[in-house]
Order: C-alpha cells, then sequence, then structure tokens
C-alpha cells in the first residue's frame, strides 16, 4: 500500500494439492519454535491458502514493486537492498533492463506499469503483465508472501481484490494504517479509504481484522 498503509492481514503461504484440505475451526496454540498456521480461504482448485503468524526463517519472499512511487525505481532498490540486510526476503518486480542496476536481488520481470492516475479495476483488468498485477499474480501462486507498492494505491487494492480474492465470508477489503503510539505499539485503523461506503457488517469484519493484523504483525 502507499505510504504506511497495509492491506489488513498477514503473510500468506499458497499451497496446491490434489486433494482439499479439511477445515480447521479454530487457531490452536502451536508448540514453541513451531509456526502458528491457520486455514483462511479455498479457490478452485483445492488451493488452501495457510496465514503464518511467526516469522520464520525460510519465508518466501516478498514481492516489491519497483515501479511504484515517486522516486521508483531507484528508491525502491534501495529500500529493497536493506530489507535483505534486515533478513528478510525479497522478490523485485519490474522491467528487465532494471537487472543491470541490481547486485544480489531478484527480477521478476514485468513489461507494464500503471500510473498513479490511471482507473484502479480497468488498469488492472488490461494491464495483465504490469509490476502491481504480476506482484498480486505470485503471491496467489504461492512464489511471494506478500506484495508491496509505494504506487497507485487503488490499483494495489485492486490488484490484491481480484487477483487473490477475498478471505471467505469477508464483504469488503480493508486499508490498514498503523498510528504511532510513543511508548507503546501502534494503534490500527481501518478502514483508511478502500470504501466510500460502509455497512455495520462491514465495520464488524474492519475490527476483526485489524484485531488479527495487531496481534499477528505488531505483537499487540
Amino acid at each position: 500500500m502507499k505510504g504506511r498503509s497495509h492491506m489488513a492481514g498477514a503473510w500468506k503461504l499458497g499451497i496446491t494439492s490434489t486433494q482439499c484440505l479439511p477445515t480447521l475451526q479454530q487457531l490452536e496454540v502451536a508448540t514453541h519454535s513451531l509456526w502458528k498456521l491457520r486455514l483462511v480461504q479455498g479457490s478452485r482448485r483445492c488451493r488452501r491458502w495457510l496465514i503464518i503468524t511467526c516469522r520464520a526463517q525460510h519465508m518466501l519472499p516478498v514481492a516489491v514493486d519497483a515501479l511504484g512511487g515517486d522516486k521508483a525505481p531507484a528508491e525502491i532498490v534501495e529500500g529493497a537492498k536493506q530489507a535483505v540486510a534486515a533478513g528478510i526476503p525479497v522478490l523485485l518486480v519490474g522491467p528487465a533492463d532494471l537487472a543491470r542496476s541490481l547486485v544480489n536481488l531478484p527480477l521478476h520481470v514485468a513489461t507494464e506499469f500503471i500510473d498513479m492516475h490511471e482507473d484502479p479495476a480497468s488498469s488492472v483488468r488490461n494491464k495483465k503483465d504490469s509490476t502491481l498485477v504480476v506482484s498480486a499474480d505470485l503471491v496467489r501462486d504461492g512464489i511471494a508472501s506478500a506484495m508491496i507498492s509505494a504506487g497507485n494505491t487503488g490499483a494495489t487494492m485492486a490488484s490484491a481484490l481480484l487477483r487473490m480474492g477475498r478471505i471467505k465470508g469477508v464483504k469488503r477489503p480493508a486499508i490498514a494504517t498503523p498510528i504511532p503510539v510513543p511508548g507503546s505499539t501502534p494503534t490500527v485503523m481501518l478502514d483508511a479509504g478502500a470504501n466510500a461506503e460502509v455497512e455495520a457488517e462491514w465495520m464488524t469484519q474492519f475490527a476483526v481484522m485489524g484485531s488479527v493484523y495487531a496481534q499477528c504483525s505488531l505483537r499487540h
């Protein structure tokens, strides 16, 4: 998401098998040193998504839109380098000529770009090889654990919604923004702009998603 905004949720690890996984009724306490996993979504080919609620040493890379942002790609590449130095695997998504400026950073080639002024829904549908759409596809296909873009916020939301889908039962997606709290962990505010109009049921769901995000990502 743009700036400090994030999609409400956590890292996703995609697994596909010839048989559907059984439904998990609730999140159980994991044994020490093991990941906590929760079944959250199914799809046409019995794919299931597992939310990882503990940081893993061998996590899938984060897909980063190399062309999103005012000073892309230079600042995006620099941020990716800092993330890798901090132990976070990164997969940059951008044009092939970007490879010349990368050192020890993997690149997944995408030939199109969604600009800031473009309509989110139509651009995502028409530019299937854009850096944003390809990043969302990498998460959907289990190649990346998450996607990040500092570019068109609406297109980022649309690509995640149209390519990855919603958690079953969730009516609308939401943008979560961590608000700094001096001396404490951030407070999570959502929805922070994904929906112009909302219903009471959606607000309840936003609260649940925000609570889970805070517990998983911010250690509330």
